[in-house]
């Protein structure tokens, strides 16, 4: 089941957002912005800068030394993602992504894996919206290994029809599993009203009706269209010569012939489904006990003015005990335990929302104990829109954006520590259009966020709403 397990793992957004909160200690979020900057830039600058280079069949390689690392990451990017499934055949990138890992013209599928698990690494592969990725995680000794693999497996899949079978009923299993689990279907319902066509119209692993009638040509033909040289871009992090790295890239891939084609650009702009005048909302019934909310606003897609100070609204709503979406739903009406704030991080059109689970019916108590219960459904919406009315309509104190902007930079130096979370940032933002450096440049950023700027960008973005809604299913008496 390593299938169905990764890609539950890669295709929630929530999940993948919640432990980025844990990862931002308190330790951390107490320190003054200067010192979180000193934290993140000062070893870096110890290390060599990331350095970007082009090969002549237009294969984009950025390198960053750092040689304090004991571990080597290596990232695939390919520009595209689930953004390119055609209208009918939503999945299809996800399933081309999960095939490469199930086999080449030179291994089989546990040969694909075995180079890197001998040496205690990891190999993996996900589609995302906006790109796919192909990635090892391994010791900083084993860049030869680590290209020789990712190569063969971008360059020569060899979708063999018993493997695809495979991951058909992997992919299956898990569209299953999934629609049973309340935080997938509330993302998935508000998606829908968000996107309701376009290139988030549908979820990355797709339908299990298109998943049935994805064909073996298919899963080939996708791959000779986008998986070419000037749609690929490497990152190498790690103890590594830079010169080295960059031999080693052009051994193993810098012979691919260009397609002749340009790079696919950014999916283009995804308009909101949502009307003007009022909030659009689904509810659906499930197993449990609990009530499963989300509630998402429409955004643009990312661009490089507004950025920072989404990273600091989103800390200031949800980004820890202190925020202002956890103080009113925990502490003030003791609603929900947890509260979860999301960025939907794309680059056609985004999403920040917000996540809570809480027991609909609630018992209400007097000086005698319990006299009745209450409906809590409408509290909780309200507690949560009524913050976002409160930052479109007020500055937020000086305490509060310095606390925000120190968690918002807090959780980019933690996401730091990790060598692959390093080349990941790289890679993405070199593939948004933001180039490589942007890493190097979004703390400062965050620490210039103003009062003004979060208030411009609620009264911008906090109007229209979508309201996803699980409700527990009553059972039969």
């Amino acid at each position: 089941m390593r299938g169905v397990r990764d890609l539950r793992f890669a295709i929630c957004d929530l999940r993948f957002a919640t432990e980025r909160r844990r990862s931002a200690t308190s330790a951390v979020r107490s320190l003054p912005s200067v010192l979180l900057l000193l934290l993140l830039v000062a070893p870096a600058r110890a290390q060599h800068d990331p350095h970007k280079t082009l090969l002549r069949n237009g294969i984009t390689v950025i390198t960053k030394e750092v040689h304090t690392s004991h571990v080597l990451a290596v990232n695939l990017f390919v520009r595209g993602g689930a953004s390119l499934d055609p209208p009918e055949q939503p999945g299809l990138a996800n399933f081309v992504q999960r095939m490469l890992l199930r086999g080449t013209a030179r291994r089989s599928g546990d040969q694909v894996r075995a180079p890197i698990e001998a040496i205690g690494g990891t190999l993996d592969a996900r589609a995302e919206y906006d790109y796919s990725l192909l990635y090892t995680l391994s010791s900083a000794d084993a860049l030869d290994t680590a290209l020789d693999v990712l190569a063969d497996v971008f360059r020569n899949p060899r979708f063999e029809p018993e493997e695809i079978e495979k991951e058909r009923q992997q992919i299956l299993d898990t569209l299953t599993e999934l629609d049973e689990e309340p935080a997938w279907i509330v993302q998935e319902s508000l998606s829908g009203l968000l996107y309701p066509s376009g290139p988030y119209a549908h979820a990355t692993p797709g339908t299990p009706e298109a998943v049935k009638g994805i064909r073996r040509a298919d899963l080939v033909a996708f791959h000779r269209r986008y998986y070419t040289p000037e749609n690929l871009i490497v990152v190498v992090v790690g103890n590594i010569d830079r010169a080295g790295a960059e031999a080693h890239v052009t051994k193993v891939l810098g012979d691919m012939p260009r397609s002749g084609r340009a790079p696919v650009g950014l999916p283009a702009p995804a308009a909101s489904g949502l009307p003007e005048a009022r909030p659009s909302l689904v509810v659906k019934e499930r197993p449990g006990s609990l009530a499963h909310m989300g509630i998402a606003f429409p955004m643009d897609g990312i661009r490089r003015e507004e950025y920072p100070a989404i990273m600091v609204m989103n800390a200031l709503l949800g980004g820890g005990m202190g925020s202002r979406l956890m103080q009113e739903a925990r502490e003030r009406y003791g609603i929900a335990y947890a509260v979860t704030t999301v960025y939907s991080h794309r680059a056609g059109g985004n999403h920040l929302g917000v996540y809570l689970s809480f027991e609909p019916i609630r018992p209400v108590f007097g000086l005698g104990g319990p006299f009745g219960t209450e409906m809590v459904v409408n509290k909780a919406k309200e507690a949560i829109l009524g913050q976002f009315d409160w930052v479109r309509d007020h500055p937020v104190a000086d305490r509060e954006l310095v606390r925000a902007r120190n968690f918002a930079a807090g959780s980019f130096v933690r996401d730091h520590q990790r060598t692959l979370n390093q080349a990941r940032y790289l890679g993405w933002f070199e593939l948004l259009g933001l180039g490589y450096q942007y890493d190097d440049e979004l703390p400062r950023a965050i620490d210039r966020v103003t009062k003004e700027d979060l208030r411009s960008l609620a009264r911008r973005y906090f109007g229209r709403y979508a309201l996803s809604l699980v409700m527990p299913k009553p059972t039969p008496e």
